[in-house]
């Protein structure tokens, strides 16, 4: 059915349109198994769903989202009550799974190619610095303030998505409207991330971040530079809307492999500075799980790795 790979055909209370586009794109991995077909009965064949997707060159955390990005569609269209079943035990076993692999701590074999020193991140940025001051280059421009951002705080993928603006304009908006964004608002010499858009905000709620002096001044030279107006996107694709997910991923892995040769996201980000700082104090432990969004117990067990090989 032509609703099954856009939001009409997911539009459920339950799901957030973050997710709803992860499970489309997820979807769309499995179209040479379709051959044509209009319809799902494909589907009932988890076999060669499981054939197909391990034939990828993907991680657990993405099989599980093809998985139940297929579940959740014919779980809406009331489609198989026993395949269901068979799906749902399929997640339950790469659940096991991974949970298995992250109780040792260890680090994927991808994990390890790209492993670098968080030493070697802010190395990197500086590089960066100097060749913005030699050249102009937007989507290096971005590459450094995304980087710096991440690194100052340990935040998943919304920064991608912030929007400029002024106080005196964010004062005016409705409740309504901000609960639906991430903003960047500056007051005179001060700044601050407020945001609303993001995967734990049903457990955290808002999160309101003081930017440093030093990294907000970064950010209103670019926002010069670029004529940037207040209720405009930060960082922009190639046509000027906010970076998804996977565009801001792809974005930063552009850069880290220009200066690293290394893929480094803003997940992988997070599991290098946790492993090269994390066998200490709770303390820091809980102070970063806090800025994230996430538990302590997450941050040990999920991104705290032993990059050893």
């Amino acid at each position: 059915d032509s609703d099954l790979t856009n939001k009409k055909g997911l539009d459920k209370p339950t799901l957030s349109d973050t997710t709803i586009k992860t499970y489309t794109r997820a979807f769309d991995m499995m179209k040479d198994l379709m051959d044509g077909e209009e319809d799902m009965e494909w589907v009932q064949d988890l076999d060669s769903v499981l054939e197909h997707i391990n034939s990828m060159n993907i991680g657990l955390s993405r099989k599980r989202t093809i998985l139940s990005g297929i579940l959740t569609i014919i779980t809406h269209k009331n489609l198989y009550p026993e395949t269901q079943l068979k799906y749902k035990k399929a997640i339950q076993d790469l659940n096991k799974s991974d949970k298995e692999f992250s109780d040792t701590n260890q680090a994927t074999t991808k994990q390890k190619e790209n492993y670098v020193s968080y030493k070697d991140i802010e190395k990197m940025i500086k590089e960066m610095k100097i060749d913005l001051k030699h050249k102009e280059n937007k989507e290096l421009h971005q590459q450094y303030l995304l980087f710096s951002l991440y690194s100052d705080i340990k935040r998943r993928n919304e920064f991608g998505t912030l929007i400029y603006i002024l106080k005196a304009d964010f004062d005016k908006l409705t409740n309504e409207t901000i609960e639906k964004h991430n903003y960047l608002v500056l007051d005179g010499i001060y700044g601050r991330l407020i945001i609303n858009h993001y995967k734990t905000k049903k457990i955290y709620s808002q999160v309101n971040i003081p930017i440093k002096v030093g990294m907000k001044n970064k950010l209103v030279r670019y926002i010069k530079k670029y004529e940037i107006q207040s209720g405009q996107n930060i960082f922009s694709d190639s046509r000027g809307g906010p970076l998804s997910t996977n565009t801001l991923t792809k974005l930063l892995q552009r850069g880290s492999q220009k200066y690293l040769k290394k893929n480094i996201s803003t997940s992988m980000l997070f599991k290098i500075y946790c492993s090269d700082n994390f066998n200490n104090t709770k303390e820091k432990i809980a102070k970063v799980a806090v800025a994230r969004g996430t538990s302590p117990g997450v941050v040990l067990s999920s991104y705290t790795k032993n990059f050893k090989k």
